[in-house]
C-alpha cells in the first residue's frame, strides 16, 4: 500500500516540514535531481550553469537560492566526451562547489545516461546495466542502476540504487507496448535485487523521462500498483491522473519548455520505493500522504520541485519575465538548454539522511550512595549526524528507547534527538533499599542503521546511612520539613524508634521533641 500519513513518523515530518519553511536551496540534506538534457553532445556552457547554479532573484520566494543538486542524473546523452564537459561545466560554474564527478560513462543504443555527483556529499558505488535496450520491441535505450549512499555511512538503509530511465516516447500501440515491456523487466529486475541478502533495506527509485502521459497507462501501474509487490515505486508528490493538458497538473509539467507545443506533460518524474518515503532514516522531506498544490507551485508539503515551473506556462513555451519561481534570467537557461528542438526542465527533489546515536557516556558509576536514598544520573543520547555537511534539518532525529536491567531503572516511552542540539537528557535511577554492590546496564534501542543498540554498563554501591537522629525524611539533613513531620506525630504512641521517637521509649513528647532540636539543622 502507498505510505499514509500515519506511516510517517510525526516527529520527521514536523521537522521535515519546518526545514521546507526554513531553509535555502539548496535545502537540507541531498538533493537528486534528473534532467532530459536532450541530446547533449557538448556545449551550452553558460545555460547548464545558469540552469543549475542561477541565482534566484530578490523580490521572489527563493531569492538568493540556487538549484544547486548533490546528484544530477541526465538522459539524452551522445558520448562520453559529452559527459565529460558536463563535469567541466559544472566544476566551473559561479557558485559551484566545484567537487562534480562521475561514474564511469556506459554507451546506450540511441543516446545514454549519465550519473554526476559531488564527492564531498556522496559516495559512488558504481553502475551496471539494468535493462538493456535496442529491441525493436522493448527499451530503446539501456536502463541503468547507479547505486549511492551519503558520505560517512555504511548501511543498506542508507544506500539507494536508482534507475535512469528514457522510455520510448509516442502514443501508438507499438509505442505503449514497448514501454509496457521496459517497466517489466525493471520490475522483475527490483525484486530480484531486493530479495537478495546482500541488498536487504536497500532504498531504490526510478527516475528519467518516463513519456508517459497518465497515470492509468499500463507501464505505470507496472511499476506503482500493488501488483509490483516489493518493487513497487511511489510517487513522492502522490498526484496520480491523466496530466496531459491538464490546468490542475500545471504545477508538475515539465516539458516542453522551449517550443511553441509548450509546457503540457510530466513526462519527468522520480519514483521512490516505500523506505524512501516513510520518514526514517534515508528519507523524502515532504510528506508523501498529501497531494501537491494545485494552486501553487511553492508547496510546503514538498521538497520535490519541476525546476523553473511556476505553473503560467500551460500550453505555452516556459515563461521568462514575471517567471515567480525562478525569475526571467533562468528561465531562459532552462529553455536554451532544452534548446529549439523541445525538450525538458530538471525535477529534483531533498532527502534526509540518517541520524548517528550515540550517549553521553559508556558507563555511569553512581558511586558510594546510602541505603534509601534518591539517587538518580543523567544519560543523554546524542544525534552525531554532520550538520556542517547535511545541515541540522537534513539528518533524521535519533528516534530511541531505553530499557535498564538490575537495580536501575530508565524512562519509558519513545524520545527523539534532534541533530544541532545537546541531545535528549534521561534520568537514571537506582533502587537504594538493599545494601551492597550494585551492577546493571540501560540499553539505548536507537533507528541509526549503523549503531541500532547502544549499551551504557551501570554500577553503585549501596551503604547504611549514618545514624542521623531527627532525619525523618531521609535526606541526612534535619530541618523544617523533619519538623513538620515530628510534630505531626506529636503525642502518639509508635513502635520503639520510629516516627520521631528519638529517646526508643515508644512515645513521642517533649523528651524526644528535646533531642530533636539539639539534632535541628545537622548534615548527617
Amino acid at each position: 500500500m502507498r505510505p499514509t500519513a500515519t506511516a510517517v513518523r510525526p516527529i520527521c515530518l514536523a521537522s521535515a516540514l519546518l526545514a521546507l519553511a526554513g531553509s535555502s536551496l539548496a535545502g537540507p540534506g541531498i538533493r537528486v535531481a534528473t534532467w532530459n538534457i536532450s541530446n547533449y553532445a557538448g556545449g551550452r556552457v553558460a545555460d547548464i550553469q545558469g540552469t543549475v547554479y542561477g541565482v534566484v532573484p530578490v523580490g521572489l520566494a527563493l531569492a538568493g537560492k540556487t538549484m544547486d543538486p548533490d546528484i544530477l542524473i541526465v538522459q539524452e546523452m551522445a558520448s562520453e566526451a559529452a559527459a565529460l564537459s558536463i563535469i567541466n561545466t559544472l566544476n566551473t560554474a559561479p557558485g559551484s562547489p566545484g567537487d562534480w564527478d562521475m561514474e564511469i560513462f556506459t554507451i546506450s543504443p540511441d543516446t545514454s545516461s549519465a550519473f554526476f555527483y559531488r564527492t564531498s556529499k556522496i559516495e559512488n558505488l558504481g553502475s551496471t546495466v539494468a535493462v538493456f535496450g535496442g529491441s525493436i520491441s522493448g527499451p530503446p535505450r539501456h536502463v541503468m542502476r547507479y547505486d549511492w549512499r551519503p558520505v560517512g555511512y555504511t548501511a543498506n538503509s542508507a544506500r539507494t540504487a536508482s534507475f535512469s530511465v528514457h522510455m520510448k516516447a509516442g502514443s501508438t500501440a507499438t509505442d505503449l507496448s514497448r514501454r509496457q515491456v521496459e517497466a517489466v523487466a525493471i520490475r522483475d529486475y527490483i525484486t530480484a535485487m531486493v530479495n537478495q541478502p546482500v541488498f536487504s533495506g536497500i532504498n531504490f527509485m526510478i527516475l528519467g523521462d518516463f513519456n508517459i502521459g497518465a497515470g492509468n497507462e499500463a507501464a505505470y501501474q507496472t511499476m506503482t500498483a500493488a501488483s509490483a509487490g516489493v518493487a513497487r515505486v511511489f510517487d513522492p508528490i502522490n498526484t496520480p491522473g491523466s496530466w496531459s493538458d491538464s490546468l490542475i497538473f500545471r504545477f508538475v509539467h515539465t516539458q516542453d519548455p522551449a517550443t511553441s507545443a509548450g509546457m503540457d506533460d510530466r513526462y519527468d518524474q522520480i519514483l521512490c520505493s516505500s523506505n524512501l518515503l516513510d520518514g526514517q532514516g534515508l528519507a523524502y522531506i515532504g510528506n508523501p500522504a498529501v497531494a501537491y498544490s494545485t494552486s501553487t507551485w511553492n508547496d510546503p508539503n514538498h521538497s520535490y520541485r519541476a525546476w523553473g515551473n511556476d505553473g503560467s506556462s500551460l500550453n505555452n513555451p516556459l515563461r521568462t519575465t514575471g517567471n515567480t519561481m525562478v525569475g526571467a534570467a533562468i528561465a531562459q537557461d532552462i529553455i536554451d538548454s532544452a534548446t529549439t528542438a523541445g525538450g525538458h526542465i530538471p525535477v529534483f527533489m531533498d532527502i534526509k539522511v540518517p541520524c548517528v546515536a550515540a550517549a553521553s557516556a559508556g558507563s555511569i558509576n553512581f558511586g558510594t550512595v546510602y541505603q534509601g536514598s534518591l539517587q538518580e544520573r543523567t544519560l543523554t543520547v546524542l544525534n552525531n549526524g554532520n550538520v556542517s555537511l547535511w545541515t541540522a534539518a537534513g539528518i533524521d532525529a535519533v528516534t530511541h528507547s531505553l530499557a535498564a536491567s538490575g537495580p536501575f531503572t530508565a524512562p519509558a516511552g519513545t524520545f527523539n534527538a534532534a541533530a544541532g542540539t545537546p541531545g535528549t537528557a534521561h534520568q537514571i535511577g537506582l533502587d537504594t533499599s538493599t545494601t551492597g554492590l550494585k551492577s546493571g546496564s540501560v540499553t539505548i534501542t536507537t533507528d541509526d542503521p549503523s549503531n541500532p543498540t547502544i549499551v551504557v554498563s551501570l554500577s553503585a554501591n549501596v551503604v547504611p546511612p549514618p545514624s542521623c537522629p531527627g532525619d525523618l525524611n531521609n535526606d541526612f539533613v534535619v530541618n523544617t520539613a523533619d519538623l513538620a513531620l515530628f510534630l505531626g506525630a506529636f503525642g502518639q504512641s509508635v513502635t520503639p524508634g520510629t516516627s520521631g521517637d528519638l529517646n526508643n521509649d515508644g512515645v513521642i513528647n517533649t523528651a524526644d521533641l528535646a533531642l530533636f532540636l539539639g539534632n535541628f539543622g545537622r548534615t548527617c
